[in-house]
């Protein structure tokens, strides 16, 4: 590796062209060269933009051509989907219709069938509440006449309490007046 740079070292010292000079005629041939390439480079660029030009100009004019026509089709596409939503809209306004009709109709399916049962129930509950009041009130009467039955049957009792005391009584008075 040493030896490697030691020679690239001296390769470098020894080359000749390293110490060379340009003398005035190098220097103009130099110039002329450079004078050459430019005006080759120009007449390059004024043929190149000449040719941008020109397909420029070009491009322009197809895509003038094609934003027409596509600005055509497009008025043509919006035309036919203003078709299309008009008869959507005509079909969703009819099935708005449709549906609004059955919702009503089915609320008032609802109604007639939750509300003549209750109507039902609600008169047999009044019914039910009328008899109840019927049967409490000839509970009560029925109460009221036990009551009367047993005060009746306390007076009978006491009743025949006294006339079986009065039949002791007699008795005794019997027997009293047999051994007078």
């Amino acid at each position: 590796m040493k030896f490697g740079l030691i020679s690239l070292i001296g390769l470098l010292f020894i080359s000749t062209w390293a110490f060379g000079a340009l003398d005035t005629e190098d220097l103009e041939n130099i110039r002329g060269m450079f004078k050459e390439s430019e005006a080759r480079l120009r007449a390059e660029l004024v043929a190149m933009e000449t040719r941008l030009r020109a397909e420029l100009i070009a491009v322009e004019t197809r895509l003038r051509v094609e934003l027409v026509a596509v600005e055509k089709r497009l008025r043509a596409e919006n035309e036919q989907l203003r078709a299309e939503n008009a008869a959507s809209e005509a079909r969703t306004g009819k099935q708005l219709d449709r549906n609004f009709t059955l919702l009503v109709a089915l609320i008032g399916f609802v109604a007639v069938v939750t509300g003549i049962p209750l109507t039902l129930v609600i008169l047999q509950m009044r019914k039910e509440r009328d008899r109840d009041a019927q049967l409490n009130a000839q509970q009560q009467q029925i109460d009221v006449q036990q009551q009367q039955l047993r005060e009746q049957q306390q007076v009978i009792t006491a009743l025949q309490r006294q006339i079986e005391g009065m039949h002791r009584d007699m008795e005794t008075l019997k027997q009293h007046s047999m051994f007078r």
